[in-house]
């Protein structure tokens, strides 16, 4: 936690999210006394919080937690950044050379985007990659939050064949 670049009234909370990727949270305060003392408001978009103990609690502990439980998971892919696709690709291919009855999938830390991983899957030939933030709730995937990895994996597992949201299907839509 330190005084952001950003003003005298704004803090910055810098946790690790994976192996060299660090997310820059951006805390508002209201209500200072004077420049070197804590506002009595903290904010994190709308979220209010008293201290920093709270925002430690409440905001990042939860999403460090989330984080671990994808860097944790059987297929998170060790070592590799979600911008390295070619080597994601080719990690996918191998998986399903080995089982061409499953459709496999992995996830990645983004090195662009902190505080967000890919989930990178092969349904046929064409691998595809999506995004999904880690937020004190739990995780934002295709608009919507899951409160824990696995429920969000099994309700991707059921949707993957669905286009994500913004993204228009011609196929499904013949005259």
């Amino acid at each position: 936690i330190r005084p952001s670049s950003k003003s005298v009234s704004h803090l910055t909370v810098t946790w690790k999210v994976a192996e060299g990727i660090y997310q820059h949270i951006d805390v508002k305060e209201e209500g200072k006394q004077h420049q070197f003392s804590l506002g009595k408001t903290l904010l994190i978009g709308s979220d209010e919080f008293e201290d920093l103990d709270e925002i430690l609690a409440r905001h990042i502990q939860p999403m460090a937690a989330f984080a671990r439980d994808v860097l944790s998971h059987k297929y998170f892919l060790d070592g590799v950044k979600a911008e390295d696709r070619e080597n994601i690709e080719m990690h996918l291919a191998d998986e399903r050379k080995r089982d061409p009855t499953r459709i496999p999938y992995t996830m990645t830390p983004s090195q662009d985007f902190p505080g967000k991983f890919v989930l990178s899957y092969m349904p046929v030939a064409k691998v595809k990659h999506e995004y999904f933030t880690v937020t004190p709730e739990g995780f934002r995937f295709r608009q919507q939050i899951f409160p824990g990895l696995m429920i969000m994996l099994t309700w991707f597992k059921e949707h993957y064949r669905e286009p994500p949201p913004g993204i228009f299907d011609d196929s499904r839509h013949q005259r």
